[in-house]
């Protein structure tokens, strides 16, 4: 939950913030959570659709009495666009605005009528914080670079204290865990979806499986299609079911990132992949695509294995090339440890704070990358 991160990280010194967000129950726990860090919600507002002017004009009337800053959370480039749509049209009446974009969706490209939506909702907006370079680019297709940032997320320290001390205890990691202690534990983190690739996993497990009898294809999340029953019936037809285990959706996802060998990353195109980062704490070498937010975290041959997008048979060879050579995904997790560490809370919350004196100020960013993300 990257926004209660960044809450509960806000330098009380230097900014008093206070959360507003639609009535939703999935988003009872980001209150709570922000309400145990000293952030008061100051309402549940959602707006449904164009027509509810009703939620307009209540979001309206508390952005325009909001004395500060309001800082958008976009889970994509249409979040919040009825929000948005809701300020003053005219700028001496709009109140300074920020957001923060998450995502690299939609996949296609919207429709005229959307487009123009998205830019004049977007045109609200005096500054943007991407939290990759590629989310950057998409961005920049309706708005100016110049009102870019890059403020990559990042990890609590609990969270990089926790995946440290859990790596030493992989032996009994695994135990409890009910993972054999020989096995070779390529883990797939994220929900079972087509977007998130695991089927092209699951495709390639038998060869693996040839290769490396031993290798155990770990998926960990919620499976909503029945996903995981088809894959598995799949496997044992093709004599890899004993390489294959959905442990579901698990409130320690640590513990089983730190139980893994190699972190497996088939999916599409992300904005800024939090469970890379994890596992580069985790001391885990990471296999990916070379596309979206993962370009911005894993350093080819140092951190992980990136094939060409699309590359089924490239990215076939990086997964046996980890599993062969064990001195290579020690030292890559290693380094990979290191390079996570680079992701703190202070380095990110620097942009952001320089975002907010720019915003008050009416200075646009500088020109070029900002933030901790590398040139």
């Amino acid at each position: 939950m990257a926004l209660a991160d960044l809450l509960e990280a806000l330098d009380r010194s230097q900014v008093e913030p206070a959360l507003v967000c639609p009535p939703y129950e999935e988003l009872d726990p980001l209150v709570r959570r922000a309400a145990r860090a000293g952030v008061p919600c100051l309402g549940r507002i959602g707006i449904e659709d164009s027509w509810d002017f009703r939620g307009k004009r209540a979001f309206r009337r508390l952005a325009l009495s909001f004395p500060g800053v309001l800082h958008f959370n976009l889970g994509s480039l249409d979040s919040c666009r009825h929000h948005l749509l809701a300020l003053p049209g005219r700028p001496s009446r709009r109140p300074p605005a920020a957001a923060t974009l998450h995502a690299l969706t939609p996949l296609r490209a919207p429709g005229a009528f959307r487009a123009r939506r998205r830019r004049k909702a977007l045109g609200r907006l005096s500054m943007l914080a991407a939290v990759s370079r590629a989310v950057a680019d998409r961005a920049a297709e309706f708005l100016l670079p110049e009102r870019i940032v890059r403020a990559p997320n990042f990890l609590p320290p609990s969270l990089l204290d926790e995946a440290r001390r859990l790596s030493r205890e992989k032996a009994a990691l695994r135990a409890r865990l009910g993972i054999p202690g020989d096995a070779l534990v390529g883990l797939c983190s994220g929900p079972l979806s087509r977007h998130k690739g695991q089927e092209l996993l699951v495709e390639l497990l038998p060869r693996v499986r040839r290769a490396h009898p031993s290798f155990l294809l770990l998926l960990l999340g919620r499976d909503r299609s029945g996903l995981a029953r088809a894959w598995r019936e799949r496997l044992r037809a093709a004599g890899a079911g004993d390489g294959f285990r959905w442990a579901g959706w698990s409130g320690e996802p640590m513990a089983w990132t730190a139980a893994s060998d190699l972190l497996l990353l088939p999916g599409g195109p992300e904005g800024f992949s939090r469970v890379v980062l994890e596992a580069m704490a985790a001391g885990l070498p990471v296999l990916a695509f070379r596309r979206g937010g993962v370009l911005d975290l894993v350093r080819q041959g140092e951190t992980g294995l990136l094939a060409e997008p699309g590359d089924r048979e490239a990215f076939l060879a990086g997964w046996l090339r980890l599993l062969e050579e064990e001195e290579l995904r020690r030292r890559m997790g290693e380094r990979g440890r290191e390079e996570a560490a680079r992701f703190t809370p202070e380095r990110t919350l620097e942009v952001y704070m320089d975002l907010y004196r720019r915003i008050r100020e009416g200075r646009p960013a500088p020109p070029g990358p900002s933030g901790p993300g590398r040139p």
